[in-house]
């Protein structure tokens, strides 16, 4: 898989590996581009050490290996590649924590009510559309979610207006706020009507 400069290979046994070695020196030398191995990951699928190849990896100059010991995930286009349940907690903290920080900035603004409604479904929430559509997350993601935007919108405002009622259309009451669930399998369903049609 490749797009742009990045490029995903799947290897299963050590003669794959040395065919991708002599593919990419005949591909630098026609195209005099050159492969970074010291910038180059790897990620075991199964999870597993598999001490075999980080040897034989280490000797081609790629010391990134990533298993289930691993504290992070790797990351391919912006989607999280983990091995265990923890990898991806640990992604997902982290657009967390990005989304908070985008929230506070845009709190010191002043918006208005209609402002901040717009920021946070432009702006804010935009960070997240491109990982859900692939990524699998909790119930309890998106209620941190649901809690976020709702000490967003309703900061410093009272009484609090209920979650339920911010999302609805702005035509019978509502903000038009894009909830993180139905959004998710909106575009995860997007991907599975294209799998589906008979175009």
């Amino acid at each position: 898989l490749g797009y742009a400069d990045d490029a995903l290979f799947f290897l299963s046994d050590f003669n794959d590996f040395h065919r991708l070695q002599a593919s990419l020196s005949i591909y630098s030398r026609a195209s005099n581009a050159k492969v970074n191995y010291l910038k180059t990951e790897a990620i075991s699928l199964s999870g597993a050490r598999q001490q075999e190849w980080q040897d034989l990896l280490q000797s081609a100059d790629i010391n990134a290996w990533h298993d289930y010991r691993s504290l992070s995930a790797v990351r391919y286009l912006g989607y999280p590649l983990a091995s265990t349940s923890s990898q991806l907690n640990a992604f997902l903290d982290g657009l967390l924590v990005k989304l908070q920080t985008a929230s506070d900035i845009h709190l010191q603004r002043g918006l208005s009510i209609q402002g901040r409604s717009t920021v946070i479904n432009t702006l804010i929430m935009s960070k997240i559309w491109h990982v859900l559509r692939i990524t699998p997350v909790s119930k309890q993601f998106h209620q941190r979610i649901r809690s976020l935007v709702t000490r967003f919108l309703m900061y410093r405002m009272f009484p609090p207006v209920k979650y339920n009622t911010l999302i609805l259309p702005k035509f019978i009451g509502g903000l038009g706020i894009l909830d993180s669930r139905l959004q998710q399998q909106a575009l995860q369903l997007r991907w599975l009507s294209s799998l589906f049609s008979n175009s």
